[in-house]
């Protein structure tokens, strides 16, 4: 387990999935995300295939997860959502 760095803990970045957010709303979650419906739409509706439906699911988990861990040491990524923090928490 990653033990989270005192900055994490002091904004309040982890308890709050920040970084999953950011993920998904600015990252490359939003195209992953795309990507896995149109991957399930192939195979539970034109190939019948539930097995690789399973198997599609678990490939687009784990890359988004790696994609996610892979843009916690990104300065940009930081500096946007200590941002986002502060503007949060000081109107």
């Amino acid at each position: 387990m990653i033990k989270p760095w005192p900055v994490d803990l002091m904004l309040g970045l982890d308890e709050k999935g920040q970084l999953l957010r950011y993920f998904l709303a600015e990252g490359y979650g939003g195209p992953l995300l795309l990507l896995w419906s149109i991957g399930i739409s192939l195979f539970l509706l034109v190939f019948g295939s539930p097995i690789y439906a399973v198997a599609w699911t678990v490939v687009a988990v784990t890359l988004g997860l790696w994609m996610t861990y892979s843009a916690r040491g990104n300065p940009k990524v930081w500096e946007r959502l200590v941002r986002a923090s502060m503007a949060k928490r000081f109107p």
